[in-house]
């Protein structure tokens, strides 16, 4: 495609907060931006902050109807697939990143992001759990389309080859909750810390996180939005990440993970068994309880054939994401919206 033509993508986002869909939101925007899309990026709530990349600037919501219509309109969040009804736009579709309606308790919160996913929109998500659940809910016409949209950097997240960990008395258990919602499960965390250090004193857990403040005083270690780097360094101190997650649409940390040599224990959310193998790369959880009451943690520690298998596995698995790359993505995005 040549820089001449300027077909316009227009994002919807629901608010400016640093967080992980929104970062998706940019580095495809960026990406379409560099292969000559016009690409603007509205907020119902929020405005620019820090963190943005430099060349995307975000516009308030009402300005919309004082611009062009959009050749592609994608709403990101289930707000934003309500708000989406109302605006003008050749083609619109709904991008799902996680099942909307298990982040809340509130019943008619629950309601309403669950209505969306049957709303008359192309749906885009980024795994086969989400895309199947998508399916069976929405039983309509619309195409429903999965994509990659993440890609690791091998250059900050790699195993650190050459070097030896030096052995310890305590073993340090890692886990990556970014905001304390409920389907993140940080509340599940910390009765598996209350539960394993009943047995265990030997364990220390971390946690990385956006938040300000760490969610219990029962967590040894906290980190608020530390850099790429700092994490992949926690990452390759671990002895282990733990996810407490009861839903998620993909989850990054895992992956990322892998690709330092960190062996990963998961309860079994949906999106992370797009690369989550059961006693093949991970250890994926039945039951959260099985941590104490089979005491996998300390089992898995005692066996090393399978440490040594989860590790190398592991490894294999992330460098699938490590060849990926934006570019690629932008491909698999224009197949979608303009044929």
């Amino acid at each position: 495609m040549t820089k001449s033509i300027k077909k316009t993508v227009a994002y919807l986002i629901f608010r400016t907060r640093e967080n992980t869909g929104s970062k998706v939101v940019f580095n495809q925007a960026i990406a379409l931006m560099k292969k000559g899309y016009s690409v603007k990026i509205f907020t119902l709530f929020g405005k620019n902050a820090s963190w943005f990349p430099k060349d995307i600037s975000v516009i308030p919501i009402y300005k919309y109807f004082f611009s062009y219509r959009p050749t592609i309109l994608i709403a990101t969040f289930w707000p934003t697939a309500y708000i989406m009804l109302l605006l003008p736009a050749r083609k619109k579709f709904y991008f799902v990143m996680g099942w909307e309606e298990e982040f809340y308790s509130n019943l008619i919160l629950r309601a309403l992001a669950r209505w969306t996913y049957k709303l008359p929109f192309s749906k885009i998500t980024l795994s086969n759990y989400l895309k199947k659940r998508l399916k069976d809910y929405a039983q309509n016409d619309h195409a429903i389309y999965k994509i990659n949209t993440y890609f690791i950097d091998p250059s900050i997240f790699n195993s650190r080859k050459g070097t030896i960990k030096k052995r310890s008395k305590t073993i340090q258990i890692l886990s990556v909750i970014s905001w304390y919602n409920r389907y993140k499960g940080p509340d599940l965390l910390v009765l598996a810390i209350k539960k394993l250090k009943e047995n265990h004193p030997e364990y220390q857990f971390t946690l990385i996180g956006r938040e300000e403040k760490s969610y219990s005083p029962l967590i040894d270690r906290y980190y608020s939005n530390p850099s790429s780097r700092k994490i992949a360094k926690l990452y390759q101190d671990a002895d282990l990440l733990l996810v407490t997650s009861r839903v998620e649409g993909f989850y990054i940390p895992g992956v990322e993970a892998m690709a330092c040599g960190c062996p990963v224990i998961t309860t079994n959310s949906g999106g992370i068994l797009e690369y989550a193998k059961n006693n093949v790369n991970a250890i994926v959880l039945k039951k959260l309880d099985d941590l104490w009451v089979k005491d996998i943690i300390d089992n898995f520690f005692k066996n090393s054939h399978l440490k040594k298998k989860l590790i190398k596995n592991g490894y294999k698995e992330a460098h699938k994401y490590q060849s990926y790359s934006w570019n690629k993505a932008v491909n698999d995005l224009e197949k979608i919206f303009f044929t």
